[in-house]
């Protein structure tokens, strides 16, 4: 098996796993400030229609659908993690850590699993203090996320 950070280069590697610190500047943080920023609701209708895969579709076709598989899924969460690491601008570095989120939600709702090796604590702690700032239906699909992380494998 190959090692997925490999082609990852070490700054971006080092954005990656602070993604859950429970700090103050955290990713979370900084996506709640994105969308709370003036221009906050166009610029998630925009994030939310530009998948980090190339997929065409808007997030909740991408992540949500019954007939999206949890390989296609975890495809994207990795295409998310590659952008994070590896954007040059901090509007790509928040576009990839929003669809990094979405990406463990929907895992966590429609397969049951975590799609990331962080703590469960730490991940529901993220869901829970994003959910607010989210758009509908999104704010709730974070709530039901964080409530079910225990019930996955």
């Amino acid at each position: 098996m190959t090692d997925p950070y490999a082609s990852i280069p070490l700054p971006g590697l080092t954005r990656l796993l602070s993604a859950g610190r429970p700090t103050t500047g955290t990713p979370i943080e900084a996506i709640r400030q994105r969308l709370n920023a003036a221009d906050g609701q166009e610029w998630v209708a925009a994030v939310l229609h530009k998948s980090p895969n190339g997929v065409a579709g808007e997030a909740y076709a991408c992540l949500l659908e019954a007939s999206i598989t949890a390989h296609q899924r975890s495809a994207i969460h990795q295409a998310a993690k590659q952008l994070v690491a590896t954007a040059r601008e901090n509007a790509e570095v928040d576009r990839g850590r929003m669809w990094y989120v979405l990406a463990i939600a929907a895992g966590i709702l429609r397969d049951k699993r975590i799609l990331t090796s962080q703590p469960a604590e730490t991940i529901t702690a993220a869901l829970l203090d994003l959910a607010p700032d989210m758009p509908e239906p999104w704010n709730e699909l974070l709530a039901q996320a964080a409530i079910e992380v225990d019930r996955c494998d």
